[in-house]
């Protein structure tokens, strides 16, 4: 295909290996580098905390997320 990019839309929930889950709106997929990325609000819960995004971009296999805009992180004690 020429297209290699993936649009996703309302209601898109992306689960990490170890176990977070984030929710946004939408979210587009780049098939050729592999990365995930949105300009909508994320939010994702894990077993170390909580966090509220303005935008998102995930690469390195899911090894590497950067949150975009106003950010709100809640840590859980461990």
């Amino acid at each position: 295909q020429i297209n290699q990019t993936v649009y996703l839309y309302d209601n898109v929930e992306l689960k990490n290996t170890d176990g977070s889950v984030f929710k946004t709106n939408s979210a587009t997929i780049n098939l050729e580098t592999n990365e995930i990325f949105g300009t909508e609000i994320i939010s994702g819960i894990s077993e170390k905390g909580n966090i509220v995004s303005e935008g998102f971009n995930i690469f390195d296999e899911g090894n590497k997320i950067i949150f975009n805009g106003k950010t709100n992180l809640i840590l859980k004690k461990q």
